[in-house]
Parts: C-alpha cells; structure tokens; sequence
C-alpha cells in the first residue's frame, strides 16, 4: 500500500444517500443482456459469469436464471468458454498475484471469436475500462469510477480472500468499498469533508 499523496476520485451518483458499496448484484447486467444489435433470449444463451467475491452464485442466478457461475477469473480462463461454446461471459470478480489473472489478450480473443464479454464491480471492472474501445462492454458505478480516474490504481479493487468446501470467502474489505462507503456518509451528511478525508487516508495506510 501506499502512504504517501495519491488523487482520489469519486464517481457516485447524486441520488446515493444510504452507505453502502455499490452492489454487485445491480451492476451485473440483467436479463437484458445483448447480442450484437438483438436481445439475447436468455433461454437460448449459455453465459459464463465469474464472481463470488462481489456477488454469491445465488445472486447471481437470481440475475441470470441458468448462468453457469465460477470462482473469480484467473487466466485461460476464458479459453475454457471458446471451447464450450458460451456465448456471453461476465468478468465480475478475478485472481492477480498468487494465480496469474485473466489477461486484456485473452479476453480481445474471445470477442475476436464472437463472445460478448461483460465486466463490472472488480477485476471486471479494470478489464472492462482497459478495453471499453476495443468492445468490451464494461456496466456499473465502479466500472464509470475506474474510467474517469487519472489517479486510479489496480490494488484499490484488492482484496483478500480464501476458498474453502468451493466457497470464497473475503478476508479483507477492498479500498473501493471503503471509498464509496465513506462518499455516501458524506452525501448523508453522517460525516464531514475533513473527517473523509482523513479516514480514507489512514485506510491506505494499512
């Protein structure tokens, strides 16, 4: 982490009053999910939804009735969903570090092959703003915050986690979460400016 000075960004809509991160299970691209210039029919599209950080495989079927959901992404990932002929896939959350992420390459070959390839709330969200101009369809208020960021950095969406009998489970809260919670205290008036400020730079001291 850093202690030092860094730009803080913030991107939140004007009707946020209630403190909370923005919800995966919202930025997730619902039932309106397209192809090309048509409607997918969910029934006859097989999509492949990463998560289990931002969103359990519960919400996440509440969604998309009939998704196939997996652990966070990591890379070749997506190799996987070309040879299985998936037709959507959505980046929600992705492993770094440890595990080799899913990779900007993978993912334009992909969508080279046809896939469409949705991103949001984490890893997904950094994808999708890395390749926005390329056709990767990025949705949501992190996604919006990462693009319009100049001092954004991948580890503000850092978090730590363990899996355990096919669970993940987080043992962190990423900086992100913290940065919209603190925003929308601010917004209710629960907190002032100086306190913000003062606590989103402790929280990037640790």
């Amino acid at each position: 982490t850093q202690s030092g000075p860094v730009a803080v960004c913030l991107w939140a809509p004007e009707s946020s009053s209630v403190a909370h991160a923005p919800s995966a299970a919202r930025e997730i691209p619902p039932g309106g999910i397209t192809l090309g210039m048509q409607s997918a029919d969910p029934k006859g599209v097989s999509i492949s939804v990463y998560a289990g950080l931002s969103v359990s495989a519960t919400e996440v079927g509440a969604i998309l009735p009939g998704a196939v959901t997996h652990p966070p992404a990591k890379q070749f990932d997506l190799m996987a969903d070309i040879r299985e002929g998936r037709h959507v896939v959505v980046i929600v959350d992705g492993v770094f570090h440890q595990t080799p992420a899913v990779s900007p390459i993978e993912i334009m070959d992909a969508m080279r092959r046809g896939l469409v390839v949705y991103g949001c709330s984490s890893m997904g969200a950094l994808r999708a703003a890395e390749l926005f101009d390329y056709g990767m369809r990025g949705v949501g208020e992190i996604f919006e915050w990462v693009r319009s960021c100049p001092g954004f950095r991948d580890d503000f969406l850092a978090q730590v986690f363990a899996e355990h009998d096919g669970q993940v489970i987080p043992l962190s809260v990423p900086y992100v979460d913290f940065l919209f919670n603190l925003q929308r205290l601010v917004d209710s008036k629960q907190i002032g400016r100086k306190e913000f400020t003062l606590l989103e730079r402790i929280f990037r001291q640790f």
